[in-house]
């Protein structure tokens, strides 16, 4: 939730600050994340939690507007109240009160170390940030990595670089040409050009419909935010269960 909230504040901040505090008030903790950017007008702010909105298209800021409609379901989910103050000209400002929670310290995820051996890993992302940094981090962890802002892109990129198949394809969900997931099960499923191939579709989405759709069709579902550490053992468990119950 402070990942959304933070890279929209960034976002649609031309110019001014980003501002993040955290206090304790009572039995609760409030965050506020703060903004000088464009602001809302109140016709505007509840509009702004709505999947698909986009808050001011006229910058010609990437994305497809769902960060703020993932923080309100986290919210909710979670029992926190999640406020909005704003007004045009004089930027945002977003509370989240959270009941305070002393008597339970935080357990550490496991560290697990991710060697790759050269195995190919196909990237699907229309964000170019997010394809750089996934290429980065899959060749820093020892694997391959071709990466493109669409599957039939990436399809194509593969075949020019005679690459062959991948070993695994990770697409994110919400993609410029639309939702990734039937086009991804259809390469990797039986008769598809990467048939038998493991995929995992990175998506903000909580719906359990999502889930459902992936299960029904054999793919991996991996929930944003997700940390380097997650996606690399994510990555290395997948791989070694396909090279098991791989014949021979």
């Amino acid at each position: 939730m402070l990942m959304n909230l933070l890279s929209n504040a960034i976002k649609y901040t031309a110019a001014g600050e980003v501002a993040l505090n955290l206090r304790r008030d009572g039995d609760a903790w409030v965050l506020r994340v703060r903004d000088t950017g464009p602001g809302m007008a109140p016709e505007q702010q509840e509009a702004a939690f709505a999947e698909y909105v986009r808050l001011d298209s006229a910058r010609g800021t990437d994305g497809l507007g769902i960060g703020l409609a993932i923080v309100r379901q986290s919210a909710d989910l979670l029992g926190h109240r999640l406020t909005l103050t704003s007004a045009v000209g004089q930027g945002s400002c977003f509370t989240l009160r959270m009941d305070a929670v002393d008597d339970s310290p935080p357990v550490a995820e496991p560290v697990v170390a991710a060697a790759g051996t050269g195995q190919l890993i196909g990237v699907v992302d229309d964000d170019e940030q997010i394809r750089e940094a996934m290429q980065a981090l899959l060749t820093l962890h020892g694997y391959r990595a071709c990466a493109a802002p669409s599957l039939e892109a990436l399809q194509q990129a593969l075949a020019a670089q005679q690459l062959g198949r991948p070993q695994l394809v990770l697409s994110d969900f919400h993609l410029a040409t639309g939702d990734s997931l039937e086009p991804l099960a259809a390469r990797v499923g039986e008769g598809g050009p990467w048939a038998g191939v493991p995929a995992v579709l990175i998506t903000g989405d909580l719906p359990g419909e999502v889930l459902a759709r992936c299960e029904a069709l054999g793919l991996t579902v991996a929930y944003k935010p997700l940390s380097a550490r997650k996606l690399t053992h994510l990555i290395s468990t997948i791989l070694a269960e396909s090279a098991a119950a791989a014949p021979g």
